[in-house]
């Protein structure tokens, strides 16, 4: 008997290895299953180089039979059971938070800039220091306001889900603000002061844990210090609609973010609510129309003033508060590829005849902020026509 079952085990076990390479090319998911977001596959070489048969190794790997089968497998041992990230970029904290890199080129578990290992260098403040310094120059020589809206990370308002505690430490963030002259720093709404300080006032979070985003809560904050930042310059049309009053909060269960999902590959694998703001019946109605890929214009018929707003995905949600005041919102939300276009932008302030422009940015990627402006000249190109909404 033994004679036929080691050989059976041994052909068996071959067949079994081999089975993938019978399946070359095929990588749909079994019945059911959700597609995962993987990176794009890895192209043949054209050319011989030092690094040919790596390129060739991961060409094969890309696409392997019952690819996804494995990957998803491997997801579900480590990050499931072994509670293990499997990506670099992710690290997973206390209490089933999961935290993005603050420097995407070191892996998460080095947060060098929670730590305080990450600078910007003197001739780059220097530089972000002049641009910041000719927008505002130009905006106050027709009446009109510039700032600059930062999306704090995660981790720099929940540090205490890290591995150790690094409130206390200073930040890239924090090292640009001390060292910007006062006219630049004044145009710069770091919400962080805010976000900490109301973060244990609800019996949920600000930031969605398996996300690298702020949820709508976060998010209606950052606008009400927006609002604040605003009333300093100007008159803004109704700010008692910048309250809790005018809104009712749900929360939902929630599979998990960007950081769970489409990163680890792990759907419910971490608990999570999703926190959504509604506006009450009694505010106005706020239409959205889509102008192409990044653009978009909130138009509110009882709202007075324009706001041009540039941001990356923390954007959104924040013209949608915002639009619930200004008659006009003109939202582009650079992400992907046109990301590198963010900035701020005279031709975009002049076709909208906008009063204001506010550039947000994430904290993350705070270097965005040393691109020179767009055609400024333009900016006083035209001026908006509500009077109420400018103060003189």
């Amino acid at each position: 008997m033994r004679t036929l079952t080691r050989p059976a085990a041994v052909v068996m076990f071959f067949a079994l290895a081999l089975v993938p390479l019978t399946l070359f090319g095929v990588n749909e998911l079994w019945h059911g299953r959700r597609t995962l977001e993987l990176g794009k596959q890895a192209a043949f070489p054209d050319k011989l180089a030092p690094n040919t048969f790596r390129r060739i190794s991961d060409w094969f790997n890309d696409r392997i039979g019952l690819r996804y089968y494995f990957v998803q497998l491997g997801s579900d041992l480590n990050v499931r059971l072994l509670h293990l990230s499997i990506n670099r970029a992710v690290t997973i904290g206390r209490d089933d938070w999961l935290f993005y890199t603050d420097d995407e080129d070191r892996p998460a578990v080095s947060m060098v800039d929670v730590r305080g290992q990450l600078r910007l260098a003197l001739p780059q403040v220097q530089q972000i220091d002049d641009h910041l310094r000719s927008v505002s120059a130009t905006f106050a020589a027709c009446g009109k306001s510039a700032f600059v809206v930062i999306a704090p990370n995660k981790q720099s308002i929940y540090s205490e889900y890290l591995a150790a505690e690094t409130s206390a430490i200073t930040t890239r963030l924090d090292d640009l603000l001390q060292k910007l002259g006062p006219e630049a720093k004044a145009m710069i709404i770091d919400p962080r002061p805010r976000l900490r300080s109301v973060k244990s006032a609800h019996p949920f979070p600000l930031y969605l844990k398996t996300d690298t985003h702020w949820n709508d809560l976060g998010a209606f904050y950052v606008y009400q210090t927006i609002i604040e930042a605003l009333a300093r310059t100007r008159s803004i049309p109704h700010p008692e609609y910048a309250s809790f009053d005018q809104y009712d909060i749900d929360v939902q269960p929630f599979q998990g973010g960007d950081l769970a999902v489409r990163m680890l590959f792990s759907p419910w694998s971490f608990p999570d609510e999703l926190v959504i703001v509604h506006p009450k019946p009694t505010l106005p109605a706020v239409s959205v129309s889509v102008v192409d890929d990044i653009h978009s214009i909130y138009r509110n018929p009882k709202g007075k003033g324009r706001i041009v707003l540039s941001g990356d995905s923390f954007s959104p949600r924040l013209a949608a508060f915002l639009a619930e005041h200004f008659e006009e919102v003109n939202h582009y939300n650079y992400t992907l590829s046109a990301f590198e276009d963010l900035a701020f932008n005279g031709v975009q302030v002049a076709d909208a005849a906008a009063d204001v422009a506010i550039v947000e940015v994430a904290e993350r990627h705070l270097p965005i902020l040393l691109k020179e402006p767009k055609q400024l000249a333009r900016v006083c190109a035209s001026l908006s026509g509500p009077p109420l909404f400018r103060r003189h």
